[in-house]
């Protein structure tokens, strides 16, 4: 089963700059495990490295290899219908992720011996940081549990058939720059000079 912080914007933090301020998951499963997802990725940014700016690179990685390109296709194959797209909401650049799983495994969603409880396990490692859960939908917050700091665990019914919940995602320790500006002056068009 793969990790799902490989996929961090549109797999985000394969170089160790490229990051977001926030992850929200919303995964809607059927009964057979199968489902759809859309995961958010709020205030993309790129982690300044020995004080040195690499966002102007960040963001080509970003638009051409991502966004524009098939590497996190080719990274996940075990998603079907993948769609992507960029956006600026509250200031931020935000992209979004949403597409179609055959299998709970294939997002990283788990039930034992195939019965129960559905879980998921919040603490995924990045390349330099740990997701922590941030909130829940206050719509199921009613039904789901989560294990705490020690273990970062979601677990909810069976029968819930969808559970949205936001993570934080970056390390407060490192200093970052917004590719909003970046976003806003080149856009994200294919063939960009």
């Amino acid at each position: 089963m793969k990790n799902l912080i490989i996929l961090l914007i549109i797999t985000i933090c394969l170089n160790g700059c490229l990051t977001v301020e926030n992850k929200q998951y919303t995964y809607k499963i059927k009964p057979d495990g199968s489902g759809s997802a859309s995961i958010l990725f709020i205030g993309i940014s790129s982690a300044d490295e020995d004080s040195t700016d690499k966002s102007l690179k960040d963001y080509g990685e970003l638009i051409d290899d991502y966004y524009n390109g098939s590497k996190f296709e080719n990274e996940h194959p075990e998603w079907i219908n993948v769609k992507k797209s960029l956006k600026v909401e509250n200031n931020k650049l935000v992209g979004e992720i949403t597409f179609d799983f055959n299998s709970p495994e294939a997002v990283g969603l788990y039930r034992y011996k195939e019965k129960g409880n559905w879980m998921y396990y919040v603490g995924n490692f990045g390349m330099f940081n740990q997701e922590k859960l941030d909130t829940i939908d206050l719509n199921s917050r009613k039904e789901i549990t989560y294990g705490g700091e020690k273990m970062p665990v979601l677990f909810w019914d069976e029968k819930q058939s969808s559970i949205t919940f936001k993570t934080i995602a970056t390390d407060k320790e490192r200093s970052y720059k917004s590719l909003l500006p970046l976003y806003k002056k080149i856009g994200d068009k294919k063939n960009r000079k």
